[in-house]
């Protein structure tokens, strides 16, 4: 198991092109950001990931959203953002946890 740890969060909202599609359409949805590690990190990389807001759009009747990291490395990690349905949000936030070492 990792020894260390390194934690971080990352928010975005509809003032972003990219994830305006969250707050209008139905559908699957999905929103990726590269998360780099400064610096890199030693060993063997897992990371966690947790919703810590969400900023429910005026239309929303369902919220349907999924978070996680993928194609984790010593260098980073992408975080993956997916709403489905007719769920409409206008922000979402995001906490991470890299264990290490």
């Amino acid at each position: 198991m990792a020894g260390r740890i390194k934690v971080g969060q990352f928010s975005i909202d509809i003032n972003n092109n990219e994830f305006k599609q969250f707050s209008t359409g139905t559908g699957v949805r999905t929103y990726r950001k590269y998360i780099k590690f400064d610096p890199d990190l030693s060993g063997t990389v897992d990371v966690v990931v947790a919703i810590n807001h969400i900023d429910k759009g005026n239309d929303a009747t369902n919220i349907s959203i999924n978070t996680l990291a993928e194609n984790v490395d010593r260098e980073g990690f992408e975080l993956v953002m997916t709403v489905w349905a007719d769920t409409n949000i206008s922000g979402l936030g995001c906490s991470w946890i890299a264990a290490y070492g």
